[in-house]
């Protein structure tokens, strides 16, 4: 009787180790969530498999799994006040309003391969020095991370409320054709291939941007100091395959510094 007492209190031992063990994974466990028209990739599942190389680095460096889902655009800000989720991947413009309106942690800025310094340039015959003449001319540009920079360009020249107009072209295809044909006096992309074209099409590069990392891994303010450093030495400790560099442009993840702090101001609204 005394033996299978023994046996029992054995066996209750172990599954209550056991629960105790599952109890402190699954408080361990990160859920991370990625904005799903990062890296220029189409549908939910394509962007988890595209990013998988990071998620699975992180779980393998934190020792613990990481649930990852996908967000469209227009539900990320719900997600950001919600702080339902440890980790967001998204545009940094949105990343850096995230951190100053509420309290998320910028934990790592993407290193990109191209793409990350927007160019404003000119048709031919209009004579512009900078972001300052844009008075009464018409601007076109294409997509949400190339939109937010102009328009803060604008904001910080003073002029945003001074432009005839301010579009998105949504296809950077259609710059070009927009300045051969008239419609537009100014584009501003961070797409080199359509900066070539451009010049082609006799457009004049007059403005640069200093470097922006256009992706942001940030942390929900719930997440703990220890936590934070931990995710932020598996990003930036992990070295990403050229496959995932060839879907994403991102060929690696660096932490926030002095360096990125003009570039980002130009998201300070």
């Amino acid at each position: 009787m005394a033996a299978s007492l023994l046996a029992r209190t054995a066996v209750l031992g172990a599954f209550l180790f056991a629960a105790l063990v599952g109890a402190a994974q699954a408080q361990q466990r990160t859920t991370m969530a990625i904005v799903y028209t990062v890296g220029d990739t189409a549908g939910l599942v394509g962007v988890a498999e595209n990013f998988a190389p990071v998620t699975d680095a992180l779980s393998r460096r934190l020792g613990s799994p990481v649930n990852v889902s996908t967000v469209s655009p227009t539900n990320a800000k719900g997600v950001i006040e919600s702080g339902k989720v440890d980790l967001l991947l998204l545009l940094t413009s949105d990343a850096w309003r995230a951190q100053n309106e509420h309290g998320w942690r910028i934990v790592a800025l993407s290193s990109d391969t191209s793409g990350n310094i927007v160019q404003m340039a000119a048709r031919k015959g209009v004579n512009i020095k900078s972001p300052s003449d844009l008075k009464g001319l018409r601007v076109a540009t294409s997509g949400t991370f190339n939109l937010d920079v102009t328009s803060n360009v604008l904001k910080s020249r003073g002029v945003v409320r001074q432009v005839r107009e301010l579009r998105d072209a949504k296809d950077a295809d259609a710059l070009p054709y927009f300045i051969q044909n008239g419609f537009t006096d100014v584009v501003a992309t961070r797409d080199e291939n359509t900066i070539k074209a451009l010049a082609a099409a006799g457009a004049q590069v007059f403005f640069k941007t200093d470097v922006i990392p256009v992706y942001a891994v940030i942390a929900s303010p719930s997440l703990s100091l220890e936590r934070l450093e931990a995710v932020r030495n598996a990003l930036t400790g992990t070295r990403l395959p050229s496959e995932f560099t060839a879907k994403t442009r991102i060929r690696a993840f660096q932490p926030l510094n002095a360096d990125h702090s003009v570039a980002l101001a130009l998201f300070d609204d």
